[in-house]
């Protein structure tokens, strides 16, 4: 993996996260800056498996 130095380094809150995927809502943009590759998005597997269990439990309960 290559980082950038000049790209903003970020950690994605679960919360924020879940806000952010949804175009009507302020936070797109953070979602639209991971997907074009402006910032560096960086996780753990912590991270992950909260993402995951956060994800299935709003999607498919």
């Amino acid at each position: 993996m290559t980082l950038n130095n000049n790209k903003l380094k970020v950690v994605i809150d679960t919360n924020v996260l879940l806000v952010s995927i949804l175009e009507n809502f302020k936070y797109f943009r953070i979602f639209e800056d991971v997907q074009s590759n402006k910032v560096d998005l960086f996780v753990s597997n912590e991270i992950l498996t909260e993402y995951t269990e956060i994800f299935s439990k709003r999607l498919f309960s």
